[in-house]
């Protein structure tokens, strides 16, 4: 797969800072060089600055970074909400969650809390 010269397709489900999708790429450009790069993700969350983080590596590298998403948009966390406030949360509207189970739920309320926003973009 590595041998040849052909595009890179990544797919992710949501890039937020983007900052795994660019790391992969460094990783797989220093190894096996590429020109083209294709990401395809349901959700593309990333601001301006993370945008221009994309543009700066394509130039850096000499290489051309496509980016498809289903959806895009913008978010801003106006109060930094902390793990324990968040699995607190969790805990206190879903008192039946069993504490292995914990992680996995956090990201489900954050997720339903989104999607009960998404046409407010």
């Amino acid at each position: 797969m590595f041998e040849s010269d052909c595009e890179i397709l990544l797919v992710d489900d949501e890039i937020s800072t983007g900052k795994t999708i660019l790391n992969i790429i460094r990783a797989i450009q220093a190894q096996f060089p590429r020109i083209k790069y294709q990401v395809l993700t349901i959700l593309d969350w990333r601001n301006s600055q993370a945008i221009s983080a994309f543009k700066e590596l394509e130039k850096e590298l000499n290489i051309t970074i496509h980016v498809h998403a289903i959806a895009k948009g913008e978010f801003e966390l106006c109060n930094e909400v902390t793990y324990d406030q968040l699995t607190g949360y969790v805990q206190t509207e879903n008192s039946g969650l069993m504490e292995e189970n914990l992680e996995s739920n956090v990201d489900m309320v954050l997720i339903d809390q989104l999607s009960d926003h998404m046409y407010d973009f």
